[in-house]
């Protein structure tokens, strides 16, 4: 968890910041969620069943400056982000060689 707090302060995640987080429910995603907590952010937690209008409804509202999201959810973040025109910076917690990855 430790080292998923340190690439999110590395990619600009601060204190007070939001941070969505949308994926299956799988551990990276409790680890994701404490690593957030940990960097002094707020969760915004995205049920993993919402669809890009939904998601990008919800960032804006946040005002989510970031995105973490598994592989299968990464395309519904920027989707979403895009539809939005949101600045959402995504994190992947899958190996990525496009985004910044937690394993």
């Amino acid at each position: 968890m430790h080292a998923f707090t340190a690439l999110l302060e590395r990619e600009g995640v601060k204190s007070g910041d939001r941070v969505a987080l949308q994926a299956e429910n799988r551990i990276e995603w409790g680890h994701a969620y404490l690593a957030i907590l940990e960097a002094g952010a707020v969760v915004v937690p995205l049920d993993a069943q919402l669809k890009e209008y939904e998601v990008g409804e919800i960032l804006a509202t946040a005002g989510a400056a970031f995105a973490v999201g598994d592989a299968k959810h990464l395309g519904v973040l920027e989707a979403a982000a895009r539809l939005r025109a949101l600045p959402a910076k995504r994190i992947s917690l899958d190996a990525s060689d496009a985004l910044p990855s937690y394993p």
